[in-house]
């Protein structure tokens, strides 16, 4: 099965995530995706996305555990997801990495019952917020709506203990050449065009 997301990345995304004690997997997502080697857009995303909310999970729920096998199963399931699942297949890639991660947690396969049943509202939650954005992609803004999402989603369904970042507004979309601009529900009232886009 082929891998998408390259290894520096991935690499970069697990090492945060192994020493990050944090509960707050918006905020691990956003440290995460201001280190200088990150991209703007990218499949690494995807891994992100399961990485820092099953993290958070270990860090509440099985602290000096072995977060690492998790996250292997993790970078092993998102990797999987090929680019432009949003634009291909009408479903965000981070959407499929939320059910990544909460099919790890709750040990779901495609013949458990309730299982299933709560893996499928917590994407369909995640899902339903994607709809009510307009493209082009914006890898930054998916990963942090669905972080979120499923942060809360998990929260309510899990009864996981997440420290809920509200999403706020974007600290990216200047380095974002198609950003949505007020299009976007994260965009900074009165930001100037984004210095990478195109002029005309």
């Amino acid at each position: 099965m082929k891998n998408h997301i390259p290894e520096k990345y991935a690499r970069l995304i697990t090492e945060y995530c192994l020493e990050s004690p944090s509960l707050n997997p918006l905020g691990m997502a956003r440290a995460i995706m201001k280190h200088e080697e990150m991209r703007m857009h990218g499949p690494e995303h995807h891994y992100l996305t399961a990485a820092v909310l099953l993290a958070a999970y270990c860090n509440e729920k099985n602290p000096g555990g072995d977060k690492g096998e998790i996250l292997q199963k993790a970078l092993f399931r998102t990797g999987a997801i090929p680019p432009g699942t949003c634009g291909f297949y009408g479903v965000c890639g981070a959407v499929l990495a939320v059910g990544a991660a909460v099919s790890l947690i709750l040990k779901a396969t495609p013949f458990s019952k309730d299982e299933l049943q709560v893996l499928n509202t917590i994407t369909a939650r995640c899902q339903q917020g994607m709809v009510r954005l307009k493209g082009p992609r914006c890898c930054k803004r998916a990963t942090v709506l669905n972080v979120y999402l499923a942060a809360r989603a998990m929260n309510n369904l899990l009864e996981t203990a997440f420290i809920l970042e509200k999403p706020g507004e974007c600290e990216f979309c200047q380095a974002n050449e198609t950003c949505s601009l007020a299009e976007c529900p994260f965009y900074p009232p009165g930001t100037k065009l984004p210095l990478l886009r195109p002029k005309g």
